[in-house]
């Protein structure tokens, strides 16, 4: 018996350095390591984000109430909400914890340790849209192939800048770093894109509020994640199309906080010229947006319930000074759902 435990040590001792010398005498062997040792790193950010994220403490009660800019001049701007479609993340998690629960789970945690931990890729970090998400973009796009849902003047203009119809106003798209936001709008804006030529710009202001894993982005500082894949929805796919260079500033801090970026890109809109800025995100990142934003006195449903996969909303922000002070309200009367529902 000591023999053959001996041939199978030596055996397996064999086959780990024939795979060793395989990954460094090779350039995808050593591209390989190279993402081993990203994944790695990236490990040790989801461990410590997961057990000390602070990114949805911070003292609601000492936000001031926006109604203090109500009847104050000030600079408005129209902004459209994305939500992106549903994710590898949310097939799992968001389908309730019966019996095929751990079914999903084990499947997706084979699925990353078989065939994603020598890639850029990830089940759980960064999450990519499901083949349902995928389906869902592509309906938002058909959608946008048609006529509003929504007649109020306001919605039907968000519509149109969807299309990619500027004799309706200037507008500016972008996205969260993440990945599921950055192909829903490349998916299911894409007719707006070859319209306008224009390109999607990456903000990690955009990041989603949440010390999940799947809020962590696989995008480093200035960069793009990995989205060959979309090649297979979008024509003529090119990496072109982003533009990740001067927003993204690389992952969010474990200490810090989402209302940090919510000000942030609230200051940033302002900022561009253009009339309607054109926001891919995430849920709870808008709830929380519209709960910073509107009136303590408004109770509309976003503060509370999330906008459906691919919905789009659209409504008016304005800024202006109070006890110098840059304040941001929200007009709960300009909110309009151009596609989609809040449930």
């Amino acid at each position: 018996m000591g023999f053959v435990s001996e041939d199978v040590n030596l055996s397996l001792v064999t086959l780990a350095s024939m795979w060793a010398l395989y990954l460094l005498s090779s350039q995808t062997g050593r591209t390989q390591i190279k993402n081993m040792i990203f994944k790695l790193r990236l490990s040790v950010s989801v461990v410590l984000h997961l057990l000390f994220s602070r990114d949805k403490k911070w003292n609601k009660k000492l936000i001031q109430d926006p109604d203090c800019i109500a009847n104050i001049e000030g600079t408005s701007k129209r902004v459209i909400f994305i939500r992106h479609g549903e994710s590898d993340w949310n097939d799992i998690f968001n389908r309730g914890f019966g019996p095929m629960f751990p079914v999903r789970l084990i499947r997706g945690l084979l699925t990353e340790l078989l065939s994603k931990f020598t890639t850029r890729d990830s089940i759980f970090v960064d999450s990519p849209l499901s083949p349902l998400g995928i389906r869902q973009a592509n309906e938002l796009r058909a959608f946008l192939k048609g006529k509003p849902m929504n007649s109020d003047p306001e919605a039907e203009r968000a519509f149109r800048l969807l299309q990619g119809d500027s004799s309706v106003g200037s507008s500016v798209s972008v996205s969260s770093t993440l990945r599921r936001a950055i192909a829903t709008g490349a998916v299911g804006l894409q007719d707006r894109v070859n319209r306008l030529d224009e390109q999607m710009l990456i903000s990690s202001d955009l990041q989603e509020i949440s010390g999940n894993p799947d809020t962590i982005a696989l995008a480093q500082k200035g960069g793009c994640p990995d989205l060959d894949y979309l090649s297979k929805y979008i024509d003529g796919f090119s990496y072109d199309s982003f533009d990740p260079s001067s927003l993204n500033i690389g992952n969010k801090p474990v200490r810090g906080n989402g209302l940090t970026r919510l000000r942030r890109f609230a200051n940033w809109m302002f900022t561009r010229n253009e009339e309607t800025i054109v926001v891919n995100g995430h849920s709870l990142y808008f709830k929380h947006f519209f709960n910073t934003y509107l009136p303590a006195s408004c109770s509309h449903p976003v503060r509370t319930k999330k906008i459906s996969n691919c919905g789009v909303v659209s409504f008016s922000i304005k800024k202006a000074m109070h006890n110098n002070n840059v304040m941001f309200r929200i007009d709960p009367t300009s909110i309009q759902v151009v596609c989609g529902r809040i449930a």
